[in-house]
């Protein structure tokens, strides 16, 4: 399946818009020191964390609820480790699942982000850190 995305530059700055085939816009920006002291957006490398957290979060929900759970919060903190050397690449990442909600477990939750991990998220399975995760559960 091919897979495209637009970037453009926005005219100014170091900014640039992201535009996917259905029309959504992601604003993407360099970081504040290339901007004249503002924050115009996500650092693209910033991105690659909320993508793995949204693609991975994605397959969670619709597996929770498909087993019935009742989710009332949901939220995922993501933190990673860069290198020192250019390009600097992401090579650990860890991601911290809250979960709030009824009709669900601990070992449901293991297993579903488990498969989340290694079956579903193309995210997870193509950005090839060392990603480690955990979860906290609040039954209600």
């Amino acid at each position: 399946m091919a897979l495209n995305a637009v970037v453009k530059w926005m005219g100014e700055g170091i900014v640039f818009e992201g535009t996917t085939p259905e029309g959504a816009k992601l604003v993407m920006a360099g970081p504040s020191e290339m901007n004249d002291g503002k924050v115009l957006g996500p650092k693209p490398i910033e991105v690659l964390l909320h993508a793995v957290a949204a693609c991975t979060s994605v397959d969670t929900i619709a597996m929770l609820k498909s087993k019935g759970a009742e989710i009332s919060e949901y939220e995922v903190i993501v933190t990673g480790e860069r290198g020192c050397v250019a390009p600097k690449p992401i090579n650990k990442m860890h991601l911290i699942y809250n979960i709030k909600g009824k009709k669900m477990n601990s070992d449901m939750l293991k297993e579903i982000l488990e498969t989340a991990f290694s079956v579903e998220s193309g995210v997870a399975n193509t950005y090839k850190s060392n990603i480690t995760w955990s979860f906290n559960l609040i039954e209600e």
